[in-house]
């Protein structure tokens, strides 16, 4: 189980577009998991239910934003780093706190290669993984999604 800014069907296609249009070999790469669900899929905030010690359970079914700044290209993975998430309690935006903020990134998993897990994009930003280029846009991508719990 985690939680997560799932991304809106609008978001998914803009950074499915933005990497083929990016990544000149992203044939090498599946938009999907091993399992077959589609990426990108969504940002992580948390491992598990809700961590009240980051937000207040508050936030689940609240509208979020992200902001994709900069395409990480790994051998094996392809990643959008994001910046500035937020979330909307019907009246004010607040700032959203991940696990990532520290000891890694906010980041969304683009693409794999065929037999690899989502989660090897990590290694992009923990420094167990240089990745080989960084594609930083001139202008952010503007994502949005729903703070869920998934996969439990």
């Amino acid at each position: 189980m985690y939680t997560a800014i799932v991304l809106d069907k609008q978001s998914c296609q803009l950074l499915t577009w933005a990497t083929k249009a990016l990544v000149p070999n992203w044939t090498n790469f599946k938009f999907e998991t091993q399992h077959q669900d589609p990426l990108p899929h969504h940002m992580t905030i948390n491992l598990g239910e809700i961590d009240e010690s980051l937000n207040p359970r508050t936030i689940l079914c609240q509208p979020a934003e992200i902001l994709g700044k900069s395409l990480y290209v790994g051998t094996d993975v392809l990643v959008f780093r994001v910046s500035k998430p937020r979330w909307y309690d019907g009246l004010v935006w607040h700032k959203l706190k991940t696990m990532n903020d520290k000891g890694s990134a906010p980041h969304i998993t683009c693409a794999l290669t065929a037999g690899n897990k989502p989660m090897i994009s990590n290694f992009l930003f923990n420094g167990t993984q240089e990745p080989l280029e960084k594609i930083r846009l001139e202008d952010p991508l503007f994502l949005s999604g729903i703070i869920r719990q998934c996969g439990g």
